[in-house]
């Protein structure tokens, strides 16, 4: 038996704290050679900076930048992202785009996203680490966890996918590799 967790407590105390300071968070997403934040690279990082005005994110900013991950990607990569190796290798390396990632983010932004503090945020410490320029969220506020609280399996076979989830919410989601924070 699956036993549920409710992330409403701490997500409430979290609210709290972005709403008293007035700090911006950042819908992130980031697509990478794999899943390894000490291997694999990243290729793609995707943020929109929000405000909330009551309980409504408020887009304000967008930053989406391609990265040349300096190695070859997988055809699986290439198959998922519909780039090829060619248009990785054309863009700027994680070196040279780092630093407007964190002039854009801050060094201690709100993270919200799919699997944010279990991926996007470890990719982008170890992007900090490598680079010089640190991005180590103050918080994560991770949309998986909440969907697994407040979602219950309803059949056999149901997973907790972003393509999943949102096909059950009935959230339009974007399929255009250009946009800033799509699945």
């Amino acid at each position: 038996m699956r036993k549920y967790h409710s992330v409403y407590p701490k997500l409430k105390e979290m609210m709290k704290t972005i709403r008293t300071n007035n700090l911006p968070v950042y819908v992130c997403n980031i697509e990478t050679t794999g899943l390894d934040p000490i291997k694999d690279k990243i290729i793609q990082i995707g943020a929109t900076k929000c405000s909330f005005d009551g309980t409504v994110l408020i887009p304000e900013d967008n930053l989406n930048v391609y990265i040349n991950p300096e190695i070859s990607i997988s055809e699986f990569t290439e198959n998922f992202t519909g780039r090829t190796n060619e248009f990785y290798a054309s863009q700027p390396t994680l070196e040279e785009v780092m630093p407007s990632v964190r002039d854009f983010m801050g060094n201690n932004p709100v993270i919200i996203g799919w699997t944010a503090s279990g991926f996007t945020s470890k990719f982008l410490m170890q992007a900090g680490f490598m680079t010089g320029f640190m991005v180590y969220p103050k918080m994560n506020i991770d949309l998986v966890d909440i969907a697994r609280s407040t979602i219950p399996v309803e059949r056999s076979g149901m997973n907790y996918k972003f393509a999943t989830i949102s096909n059950i919410c009935k959230v339009p989601v974007s399929t255009s590799a250009d946009s800033p924070v799509s699945s």
